[in-house]
């Protein structure tokens, strides 16, 4: 079975409604945030580390002992994928924004709570005119 693409991914499926999903989990991140357009609770800090890592911060409650971020923690080790979507802005001159995909994800590590950061592995390095922009999110 494919993964719906879009951003009501993981984030928005409670874990008793859906234990074991069939699918990979999809995660989607918007580097760039405006304020006006998100709440202060949904404002991540999103951003490429390098090209091979990006750090991504789960939803602003969350904490890791919650199924789901030990979903996110044991992906590897229980035989699910994430896959990683980002884009720079939520709407940009056309409308909304498309997504850029950058394939499967693997897990690094992660700290704190509230919410989690993870950092993951891209398994094909960002293209670089993609992390050039990426890479300034981190700077701001």
């Amino acid at each position: 079975m494919s993964p719906s693409v879009g951003c009501r991914s993981s984030r928005s499926l409670s874990d008793k409604r859906y234990p074991r999903l069939p699918w990979p989990a999809v995660e989607c991140a918007t580097p760039w945030k405006a304020e006006r357009e998100y709440s202060p609770t949904t404002i991540y800090h999103d951003y490429a580390i390098n090209r091979e890592l990006f750090h991504w911060e789960s939803q602003s409650r969350q904490t890791p002992h919650q199924p789901t971020v030990q979903r996110y923690i044991n992906h590897q080790a229980t035989g699910s994928r994430v896959l990683l979507f980002v884009r720079e802005r939520k709407t940009f001159e056309l409308g909304t924004q498309p997504f850029y995909f950058l394939g499967p994800v693997s897990y690094v590590e992660h700290r704190g709570e509230r919410p989690v950061a993870f950092t993951w592995r891209l398994s094909v390095p960002m293209p670089e005119e993609l992390f050039a922009v990426a890479r300034s999110v981190a700077a701001a």
